[in-house]
């Protein structure tokens, strides 16, 4: 009996502790509820918050993407208009530069037009000046043909016919070499440059009327050139003349030892030397270099020189007192 309170005790004793075990075991299971409806409704809430977020994000972003597109349609805009401002810039710039180099351009011409107008004018100036035979040497060539012939044509025919027809040849021949060389004047003026040959043929004809105004008077011409030099080297029409007029018309020819020697030679280096002496004045070197060009008169010459021939080089002086030099030194080709 007591065996059996015993075992009855004990089975009590392992059902409290069951009981015990069990309640312990509800009650784990209650806060295994607890906590799972509070993680439920906690998850439930932060689901909520988090499609709120999420929803608030996806705004957010489709806001920021919007702008984005707006940033860049203005960046591009920007872009443009700064394209645009470049384009617009660099053509003007280009139409400025233009302009000012058109500007320039007809400045440039206008005064390159008016240098060669002014030098054209010069050129022709100089031209007439020194393509044509002197008023004074016409005048004096024309009065002493018309003098010879009121001579001849006052005489007695009868008896000196023969004479005054040998004498009227005379101023015939000067008449008809003064148109030649009045025909060579105007013939060459639109040309630039003839040959030496030519140039010499017409001073021959010069030299033949100064044998007839000024009988007294020998004139030498000395030619230190070789036929190849004389036809191929060219020089400016008339350069020549100058010096032959002056030589009549300031030089004292008309004493018995009067002369006109004219020479011309050239270089090695082809240099053209052309040499005039004539019979002048006694007067004295110091009046001379006083009175200088108006004297000689040879300034459209000089214009003629500086003009063709920069590296010219003319000397015009009195080396006796009765002798006067006039040199000039060219390049010729």
């Amino acid at each position: 009996m007591y065996q059996y309170n015993l075992s009855l005790q004990q089975a009590l004793e392992e059902n409290e502790m069951l009981n015990v075990l069990v309640e312990i075991l509800v009650f784990l299971l209650i806060l295994i509820f607890i906590r799972n409806l509070y993680n439920l409704i906690k998850k439930r809430s932060y689901r909520k918050k988090f499609k709120t977020l999420e929803k608030q994000y996806k705004s957010d972003q489709e806001t920021i993407v919007i702008q984005q597109e707006d940033l860049d349609i203005l960046k591009t805009e920007s872009l443009n208009l700064e394209r645009k401002l470049n384009e617009q810039k660099k053509y003007f710039t280009s139409k400025i530069q233009d302009k000012e180099e058109e500007l320039k351009k007809r400045e440039s011409n206008l005064e390159y037009q008016r240098n060669a107008f002014e030098k054209y004018a010069g050129f022709k100036i100089v031209d007439a000046n020194n393509s044509r035979l002197g008023a004074h040497f016409l005048k004096n060539v024309i009065s002493h043909i018309y003098e010879d012939l009121e001579e001849i044509h006052s005489s007695q025919m009868s008896s000196e016919k023969l004479n005054a027809e040998a004498k009227t040849l005379l101023p015939i021949k000067a008449l008809k070499d003064i148109f030649t060389l009045l025909d060579y004047t105007v013939a060459v003026i639109q040309r630039d440059t003839v040959s030496i040959n030519e140039e010499i043929k017409h001073i021959q004809l010069f030299i033949a009327v100064i044998n007839y105004l000024k009988p007294k008077t020998t004139v030498d011409l000395t030619l230190n050139l070789t036929l190849k030099d004389l036809q191929s080297l060219q020089i400016r029409p008339t350069l020549f003349f100058p010096f032959i007029e002056n030589a009549l018309k300031h030089g004292d020819l008309n004493r018995d030892d009067s002369k006109i020697i004219i020479e011309a030679d050239i270089k090695s280096d082809n240099r053209l030397i052309y040499t005039v002496l004539n019979s002048c004045e006694c007067i004295s070197v110091a009046k001379k270099e006083t009175d200088g060009k108006n004297e000689f008169g040879l300034n459209a010459l000089k214009n003629l020189l500086d003009t063709y021939y920069p590296k010219n080089e003319l000397e015009s002086r009195p080396i006796t007192h009765n002798l006067y030099l006039s040199k000039l030194v060219i390049p010729v080709n």
